[in-house]
Parts: structure tokens; sequence; C-alpha cells
């Protein structure tokens, strides 16, 4: 093996691939499909300008992408928690969100400024310090500069659950939180599905991991699966867990009014390919050429910036190209480039650098050593 293939055997390069296409997915909705079809924060980014029915068929499912999110974060934080202290793990965390949501939270005021210029922003100028700083903080309830932020606070609800298994030092038991954080959301899935009253759609129930819990669950047992046999047990769960996330799904796209075929038929692709991602990953690393781990490696890193910017970014740029004349399909193309051009400049550059600067300073807050380097996947 070459020495850049040896150097990125300690990623799963194939989750990097998924999570990729996973936020391509969503910014493909958010910007072919939500600019025209609500009044949403594409749409308002958008200034109302990009009307395209046609790609409906097309663009209409991409919202599973966040689905598909919640699944790798069950597997890499379940990874990433293994060996690891309550303080270390949480800093890792902090370490990852945070940052990287400062800078895209500053870019999207920056944007919405010079969109004031034009009389186009989305938001009141009064309104803008207050969600600029809500967002940044990622608090866990709405509003925010971009509805998107809505899956931060579920994220933060699974590594609350993960940081109370290393507190009280349990997580030998991993699969046993794991199984119940899967069931309860099973029950209230079904509970849902039978018209019972459970509002799994309301704010509190998705901090509890209700609607949830299941992908998260999944893409645990999928690491489990990584590290020893799974027990006949788990192969029950996981099916039980597919079936409640088919139901979760087709009830979402119920909601949208969209089908639920498609997007199911995604979910369940993209969930066997993190399995199979992750039990071949030496073969998928040695078919890939030379320089093409790193490459993805990039795009994997700046999947987290994607999401966050996406709609700010290529909307307004949807924008302004429209009303200057362009093509709406070339506009929505380069829109598209943009996002994801912004995307990599922040998490090669301002990303890293305000990351570095934020560990020093807690690092000489805790008085501590320096943490030791990152193993690549706890950097997703």
């Amino acid at each position: 093996m070459s020495e850049a293939k040896s150097k990125n055997a300690a990623t799963i390069v194939g989750l990097d691939i998924i999570r990729f296409a996973a936020a391509f997915m969503v910014m493909w909705f958010h910007l072919a499909y939500s600019t025209w079809a609500a009044r949403s924060t594409p749409y308002r980014f958008s200034g109302g300008v990009f009307d395209a029915p046609h790609l409906a068929s097309f663009s209409n499912w991409g919202w599973v992408g966040v689905q598909i999110f919640f699944v790798l974060s069950g597997f890499v934080i379940a990874f990433s928690a293994q060996g690891k202290s309550p303080a270390s793990f949480a800093r890792s965390r902090f370490l990852r969100l945070y940052p990287g949501a400062w800078v895209s939270c500053a870019a999207i005021a920056l944007i919405c400024i010079a969109l004031h210029l034009t009389a186009t922003s989305p938001f009141a100028a009064k309104d803008l310090v207050v969600l600029t700083l809500k967002s940044a903080a990622l608090w866990p309830v709405a509003p925010w500069l971009d509805s998107v932020f809505w899956t931060l606070g579920v994220e933060m609800s699974f590594y609350a659950v993960i940081f109370a298994v290393l507190l009280v030092g349990r997580f030998h038991q991993i699969g046993n939180v794991l199984a119940v954080i899967g069931v309860l959301s099973c029950a209230a899935i079904f509970a849902a599905e039978l018209a019972l009253p459970i509002a799994i759609r309301e704010r509190w129930a998705e901090l509890t991991l209700l609607p949830h819990g299941i992908y998260f669950a999944l893409g645990g047992f999928l690491w489990i699966a990584t590290t020893r046999a799974l027990r006949s047990v788990e192969y029950v769960l996981i099916a039980t867990f597919t079936v409640a996330a088919m139901f979760e799904i087709s009830a979402w796209a119920d909601h949208l009014q969209v089908p639920a075929l498609i997007p199911c038929m995604i979910w369940l692709g993209a969930t066997l390919a993190v399995h199979l991602a992750a039990q071949h990953n030496t073969l998928l690393i040695a078919l890939l050429p030379n320089r093409a781990p790193n490459f993805v490696r990039n795009l994997g890193l700046a999947t987290y910036p994607l999401y966050l910017l996406h709609t700010a970014v290529g909307a307004s740029t949807m924008s302004w190209l429209i009303r200057s004349g362009v093509n709406q399909h070339v506009a929505l193309a380069i829109g598209m480039a943009a996002a994801v051009g912004a995307s990599l400049l922040v998490a090669l550059h301002a990303e890293p650098a305000v990351r570095a600067l934020t560990s020093k300073v807690m690092t000489g807050l805790s008085l501590s050593s320096p943490p030791k380097p990152q193993h690549p996947l706890e950097q997703n």
C-alpha cells in the first residue's frame, strides 16, 4: 500500500462519501425545491425568484439526508466515545460542533447584512443579532438563522446520553443503552402511526429522541458490528428499528405531501452502505486512486459547513444571478457550486483556525495538557 493510502487507512473513507452525499441531498432539496414550494428559509433567502415545479419529482426527497446523518452520527459517536473520559468526550464534541457553527453563523450574518443593502434580507435588522447569537450557541429551540439548526439540538441530545453513560462508567453496556433508545423511539413512532395521542413532531419530543432515536441506535449497532459478532436479539432490534424508520420517513413524506418510496429506498441503501463501508474499508481504500482518500476526506470535513451554509450561500447566489438575467437552472447549478466552495474554504481554513484557538483557550482555562490528536473519525 502506498504512503498516502496507509496514512488514510485510519479513516473510513466510505463514511465521508456517504456523509457528503447526504449533505448534497439536503442542499438539493432546499435549493431546487424549498426555494419555491414553501415559504421556507430557502424561499426567503432566494427572494422567491426561483420557480421550478417541473423539478419536484427529482428534488422533493432530498430531506432524507437528515435521517442518513443521524445513522452516521450513531456510528461515529459510539466509536469516538470508546475509551474516552467524560471530559475528553465533551471537549471533542464541543470542538467539533461550535467552531464550525461560529464561522458559519458569522458568514450567514454577513450575507444577511449584504442582502439588507438590496432590501432582500430574509430577516429584519432588529432580529439578526438575536438569531445569530442563538444559532451560534446552538440553542435547542427555534428560531435560528436557518431551519437546518434544528438537527443540532437533536444531535446534542444523543451526545448527552453518551456523556451520561461515560460519566457512570457503563460504556461497556452501550448496546443496552442503544437498545433502550431505539425501543422507546419505536414505541413512539408506532403509537403515532396508530393515531395515539403522542405528538412526536413537537420540539420536546425531538429533543428526547422519540422520533429519531431509531437512527442513532441503528448507527450505534452498525459500529458494534465492527467490534464483535452481533447477538440474535440485536439482529431483531436492527430489523425492528429499520421497519420503524420506514414508518417515520413515510410519515414525514406525508407531512410534506410527497411520495415516500424514493426517500425510503435511498435511506435503506445509505444505511446498508454505512455497514459495507465499515466492514470493507481496507478494500475500498485499496481500490481508490492514490490521492482519492485525501480528496474524499476533505469532502467529509466540508459536510458540516455545507449543511449550515448551503441555504444562505446557495439561495442568495441564485437570487442575485436570476435577478441579473441568468437562466434559473444555470443559477441553481452555480448556487450549489458556490455553497460547496464556501464550505471547503470554511472546513480547510477558517474552521481549523478557530478550533485551534478555542482549544488553546480551553486548555489554558483547564490548566491541563493539550489533547491528543483526534482519530479522523472523531472529527466527524
